[in-house]
């Protein structure tokens, strides 16, 4: 969605400063176009947009801007961080880089003592390139076909539209 997109080209600029439209059409999967209609927008709701030329060029938000964070309290945006960063470590998703992207732009670095690393849950590529695929046929609203083994290694072929993708570790 555009307000989504909106949003986090905000977190995107805060955090990595100076960027170029193309690296920032590159980043949302959108035409450089797109991006300038999006700057623009962000201009005109008061987010202060700088654009630079040259060989250096590209487009930031004013170093005295300051996105407000009223939502959440400093150490929940820790508690989100840890619980994103520990699912970003087994399971790659350009949403989910967005998403924790969104929420470590809105938080002031905290002392959160808890560390959550779930890379040992991460599996090989066949079954990220499955897990993919559900996702993208959940969000098409699309119809799946597989072939499912119960518990008595009985066999049957299912079609079914998902709605949802719960993924279990080892079961």
């Amino acid at each position: 969605m555009k307000i989504d997109r909106l949003m986090g080209l905000v977190v995107y600029l805060l955090k990595h400063g100076r960027t170029s439209a193309q690296k920032l059409a590159e980043e949302f999967e959108v035409s450089s176009r797109t991006i300038m209609r999006d700057l623009e927008s962000l201009d005109q709701a008061g987010i202060p947009i700088q654009a630079f030329y040259g060989v250096d060029g590209g487009y930031q938000i004013m170093d005295s801007y300051v996105l407000e964070k009223q939502a959440v309290t400093r150490n929940e945006y820790d508690w989100l961080v840890t619980a994103l960063k520990g699912m970003a470590s087994a399971y790659a998703s350009k949403s989910l880089e967005r998403a924790l992207a969104k929420i470590e732009g809105l938080n002031e670095r905290g002392n959160n003592a808890v560390s959550v690393d779930l890379s040992v849950a991460a599996e090989d590529e066949e079954i990220k390139g499955l897990l993919k695929l559900l996702e993208d046929a959940i969000g098409k609203k699309r119809v799946v076909r597989f072939l499912y083994t119960n518990s008595h290694e009985e066999r049957k072929e299912m079609q079914v539209e998902p709605v949802c993708l719960q993924y279990k570790w080892y079961n």
